[in-house]
């Protein structure tokens, strides 16, 4: 997990892990793509889902621009 995270996010993010991997997924925190970094990154074959533990203030377009990134 990443330093200066608050307890609530580190919290979050091991629930996230914890749920993915028990319906089947291979759940990763903190991986790195091309111009992203997924708090959870889960996959499953081919298919891959990034979680993003939001806690503080995001605007609709920051949302939207971090999303397009994924």
């Amino acid at each position: 997990m990443s330093s200066g995270e608050t307890t609530a996010h580190q919290d979050a993010k091991q629930m996230i892990i914890t749920a993915a991997r028990a319906a089947g997924w291979d759940a990763q925190p903190e991986v790195i793509g091309d111009g992203w970094r997924a708090d959870v990154l889960a996959t499953r074959g081919s298919v891959r889902i990034a979680f993003e533990v939001q806690w503080s203030f995001l605007s609709l377009d920051g949302a939207l621009t971090r999303q397009d990134r994924y």
